[in-house]
């Protein structure tokens, strides 16, 4: 039943993550269409569009944060192999959960920790300092992919328990783009 339980809640964020890597694709793509622009209209007129720094900016955050649930449940994520060469077989998996669990326990004080400080942003209505964009949406952005990672994270840790228990494949272990169904 907890295997049922963990696998939906994986599937249901991958889903979220596909949906935030196309996002996240579509910020990169906006900001390579806003830095052509730009320099086309620097380059021609002789005025670059206002917005470019800060937009770019801002869009850079999604970027990077959307994608990472992604990475991580399609086994893309850094991994430090040198480390992981030194253990036996045995505690491979054991360490690999307990390096979920810990980076999962990080991640959600910095979910906990930007989410304050994005909610502040909002009670504040800030602004960017010259085209006057709203901050706090984009700041968002932060607090709400680190808490999906983390949730992510969790339930490919319960799915890696249940994995060493019963000998089978580690979702975690697997290679990248392998079929990640639960056996049942």
């Amino acid at each position: 039943m907890l295997a049922r339980i963990a696998d939906r809640i994986e599937r249901a964020i991958e889903f979220l993550a596909r949906i935030k890597t196309i996002v996240a694709a579509l910020a990169a793509a906006t900001i390579v269409l806003l830095l052509i622009v730009s320099s086309t209209q620097r380059y021609i007129f002789g005025r670059p569009i206002a917005v470019t720094e800060e937009l770019g900016s801002l869009l850079f955050v999604i970027v990077a944060f959307m994608a990472a649930s992604e990475s991580f449940l399609t086994n893309r994520q850094i991994r430090t192999e040198v480390i992981w060469q030194l253990l036996s077989e045995r505690w491979r998996g054991a360490a690999l959960v307990a390096g979920h669990l810990g980076s999962a326990a990080v991640l959600a004080i910095f979910a906990w920790k930007t989410w304050q400080f994005a909610f502040f942003s909002f009670e504040l209505g800030s602004r960017s300092l010259l085209t006057e964009i709203l901050l706090w949406p984009f700041m968002m952005v932060i607090p709400v992919s680190l808490a999906t990672l983390v949730v992510a994270i969790i339930a490919r840790s319960i799915n890696d328990i249940l994995a060493l228990r019963t000998g089978k494949p580690m979702r975690s272990r697997l290679p990248p783009n392998e079929d990640l169904t639960v056996q049942r």
